[in-house]
């Protein structure tokens, strides 16, 4: 299995988190959305404040969901900008 890459900043590059996700298999992938999501509903401030202090997590989040086919393209391209 590959290494993730590693950054010397805060923030990963789009590329980076790609090459992050494909280093994870699917099952450790649908575990973490999972946990994300109960954290989102037992706690959304925590959850929120998590995601706006680590928008590499958050794009990373919306990345997975994107490729394990969770959200359509449509949405995909309307979060991340892609639909100008």
């Amino acid at each position: 299995m590959q290494q993730p890459p590693q950054t010397g900043t805060k923030f990963a590059t789009e590329k980076d988190v790609k090459q992050a996700l494909d280093c994870i298999d699917k099952q450790q992938l649908l575990s973490a959305i999972e946990e994300v999501k109960k954290l989102v509903q037992t706690d959304r401030k925590k959850a929120k404040t998590i995601l706006s202090e680590n928008p590499s997590l958050a794009y990373g989040i919306l990345e997975a969901l994107h490729t394990m086919q969770m959200i359509d393209k449509q949405t995909y391209d309307a979060l991340t900008g892609n639909n100008q």
